[in-house]
């Protein structure tokens, strides 16, 4: 799974270049990031031309590829939704609720993450096929446990990254989800939207430290077919379009 947004320099060209290069699968997106990002024809545009940019993207092509989109991508700001923030949700709801395309929620920090799911859930989404991302910049159990219970997806995309904190908080969310029967919400990844994340240009963790590291911890301090689960059964289920 591709995350970059319109808003966020999605080159479609470029991602089905190197889909043609490597042996795995790349998942691209329609959609926006969040508020401040979006350019302004987003802003002047109605929910009813959103819901048709979408589903074109998704059915047809993108940008006269015939790459097409496998999710949607909304985001929201630091603890509050903007007007414009709200307009995208709106628009994604409906096409998700028409096409049972998968829905991913950039949420700043952590925050909002119970509220996209009202506005989404408000316009007949089926928050089974949404991910809350981002959330465990939030790790707070209560507040994970609240999306799970309303059918949502939390993702922990914050693997390796000791500067917010260490890999043992995420562990142990992770653990504690799956004590209360949420194995099958769970997904996990690596948010490597930056240049000083990436090995290639000297930075770290990279898009390697999960697969060498981290699943190697899971299978010490879990195991069973925990590695199965989050990797491969739950994206899976995830991205499956339902229409």
């Amino acid at each position: 799974m591709e995350g970059t947004a319109i808003d966020y320099g999605r080159d479609v060209r470029a991602l089905e270049s190197v889909a043609k290069q490597v042996p795995v699968h790349i998942v691209c997106t329609t959609g926006f990031n969040k508020g401040p990002f979006y350019p302004q024809w987003v802003t002047e545009m109605s929910i009813e031309e959103l819901e048709e940019l979408f589903e074109r993207e998704l059915l047809e092509g993108i940008d006269g590829t015939s790459v097409r989109a496998g999710y949607i991508k909304v985001g929201t700001s630091y603890n509050r939704i903007l007007p414009t923030e709200e307009k995208v949700l709106r628009a994604a709801a409906r096409v998700q609720k028409a096409l049972g395309v998968p829905v991913w929620c950039h949420t700043e920090v952590g925050t909002m993450g119970l509220e996209v799911l009202d506005v989404l859930e408000s316009e007949g989404a089926n928050l089974k096929k949404v991910a809350v991302g981002h959330s465990d910049r939030n790790p707070d159990w209560k507040y994970h446990e609240k999306i799970y219970r309303r059918g949502a997806y939390v993702q922990f995309d914050g693997i390796g990254k000791v500067k917010y904190y260490p890999d043992s908080v995420r562990v142990e969310l992770i653990k504690r989800a799956l004590d209360a029967g949420f194995a099958d919400q769970i997904l996990v990844s690596g948010d490597m939207g930056r240049r000083s994340y990436l090995t290639s240009y000297g930075g770290g963790p990279g898009f390697d430290f999960i697969i060498r590291k981290f699943t190697a911890r899971l299978r010490e301090e879990i195991g069973g077919d925990i590695v199965e689960t989050l990797f491969v059964r739950n994206p899976a289920r995830w991205l499956e379009m339902e229409a």
